[in-house]
């Protein structure tokens, strides 16, 4: 079957019309979030004072409860962002942060 040279041009030109679509609209790339510029990160043990953070931390981490015991939590700019159980081990940390660091130095 024979294709008219109209239609093999409007073909051709709508596959031009397409790269140019595909070369003028922008990347996606998957990329790690960067962190936000904070002024301070501190490492200190959890109190008593901390249940609520905990509780609000390892919620937004989907885990049932915070660690139970001795607790190190790392905060930015004053904001616990993660936190580990010394006893046994236990992490959570906020998901929408990149805290993988501050959970291996924990």
């Amino acid at each position: 079957m024979n294709s008219s040279p109209l239609s093999a041009y409007a073909a051709l030109e709508h596959m031009r019309e397409l790269q140019a679509a595909a070369a003028a609209k922008p990347t996606r790339r998957a990329e790690r979030p960067a962190l936000p510029a904070f002024h301070r990160v501190s490492i200190r043990y959890a109190g008593p004072s901390d249940a609520a953070a905990l509780s609000a931390l390892a919620a937004l981490d989907s885990r049932t409860s915070a660690p139970h015991g001795d607790v190190v939590l790392a905060e930015l700019d004053g904001t616990p962002v993660a936190a580990l159980g010394v006893d046994d081990g236990t992490a959570i940390a906020d998901p929408f942060l990149p805290t993988a660091d501050l959970v291996q130095m924990l």
